[in-house]
């Protein structure tokens, strides 16, 4: 299964492509680029070795896609994403890996109770 795949079904998750018009630093004299909103460019390079301004700017130009993956937060566990969904076959799975290594086997383990009770009620609605 590739990186951007249902692990169910296989489905390619990958949205349309984004506009490369958006991986494009805005400068100073673009009337735009608005520096109360964006702090300089320098500085996210000298504080965090990158621009951390634009969505997936460290991804290769070819793999600059929008995902069609679904994000469920559940709210009182963690504060984003916890779980993915397949948009075409519906299929639910752990954002975390379940290594301990990762710091995250807690949030995989919630994450997995978490879709199982939602099949079971699905299957109460269903019956």
């Amino acid at each position: 299964m590739k990186e951007d795949g249902c692990p169910a079904c296989g489905s390619d998750l990958r949205g349309d492509p984004i506009d490369p018009k958006h991986f494009v630093h805005h400068v100073e004299d673009d009337p735009t680029w608005d520096r109360a909103v964006h702090t300089s460019h320098e500085k996210q390079l000298e504080m965090w070795g990158r621009c951390h301004c634009l969505p997936y700017g460290d991804k290769p130009e070819g793999e600059r896609f929008f995902s069609r993956k679904m994000g469920y937060e559940v709210s009182g566990i963690y504060d984003g994403i916890l779980i993915w969904g397949c948009e075409d076959c519906g299929h639910k799975w752990p954002r975390f890996a379940p290594d301990a290594q990762s710091g995250y086997s807690r949030l995989h383990d919630k994450a997995v109770e978490i879709i199982e009770r939602w099949k079971r009620e699905k299957e109460m609605l269903d019956a």
